[in-house]
């Protein structure tokens, strides 16, 4: 009996170390719900030099995938891109990291399945619901406004600031920040600070 009670917890140890394991490498599947975009292809470009292209990939039957078996010791990001046509384009800012993605194209955009992918969700998210609610005000003051999402902006950048996220965010909104906001955003967040002066 006392067999079984050492094994036991030794067992349950080796299923909870399995099971939340991330295989190296990533793979994303993606869904496009615009029928339009059949056989289009889907770019997996660089987010800063939109021209660099790293990889890409036909829509079939509504849907796409990219995938590399490396492992991802530093995630980055990239910039899924479906060009222009009749319905307009997309582009949609993804975290490569290990893990499987799931990345749907369509009225809404959004990217989903892995921690740092759902912070980024998170954040597209907030922006939109900060959008609808200066968009509702009345009394409009664009000082005042930008101070607000300066304020915004920094809360999402301070809570990634230890992951590409925070990073991608400071470099892409940066001028939307107030002076003294970045100032305490680099100042703060010393690994943030050495990424983005990279």
């Amino acid at each position: 009996m006392k067999k079984i009670y050492f094994f036991l917890p030794v067992l349950i140890s080796y299923i909870l170390i399995t099971a939340c394991s991330v295989s190296p490498g990533y793979r994303i599947d993606g869904i496009v719900k615009d029928t339009s975009f059949e056989g289009k292809t889907v770019f997996l470009k660089d987010n800063y030099d939109r021209s660099k292209i790293y990889d890409s990939a036909q829509v079939i039957k509504g849907k796409f995938y990219f995938s590399d078996s490396a492992n991802i010791a530093s995630p980055y990001m990239r910039l899924l891109s479906l060009p222009a046509h009749e319905s307009g384009s997309y582009e949609l800012p993804i975290v490569i990291e290990n893990g499987r993605i799931t990345a749907l194209v369509g009225e809404n955009v959004c990217t989903s399945g892995t921690v740092l992918n759902d912070k980024l969700q998170d954040f597209l998210l907030g922006l939109d619901e900060f959008q609808d609610i200066i968009h509702e005000e009345k009394n409009f003051d664009e000082k005042r406004m930008m101070v607000r999402l300066s304020a915004f902006l920094k809360g999402y950048i301070t809570t990634n600031a230890n992951n590409i996220v925070g990073v991608y965010l400071y470099s892409i909104y940066q001028h939307l920040l107030t002076n003294e906001d970045k100032q305490m955003l680099l100042t703060d967040h010393v690994w943030l600070k050495e990424q983005v002066e990279k």
